[in-house]
């Protein structure tokens, strides 16, 4: 996860936009557990107000 996140170029929650959560999303890696994982992530960033919700079913 913390490599998806590097890829981002920022480890900071603030420069995780709505774009780059779902730009994360696209990897074929990010099925499964990661991508449930992702998903909880963009939830807390969203809860934060740096990002809108992450789509439904993600």
């Amino acid at each position: 996860m913390i490599c998806q996140l590097l890829l981002n170029r920022s480890p900071l929650l603030e420069d995780l936009s709505t774009e780059a959560l779902a730009a994360l999303r696209v990897p074929p890696a990010m099925r499964g557990q990661w991508g449930k994982d992702l998903y909880g992530l963009h939830r807390a960033v969203a809860a934060l107000g740096r990002a809108d919700p992450p789509p439904s079913g993600a």
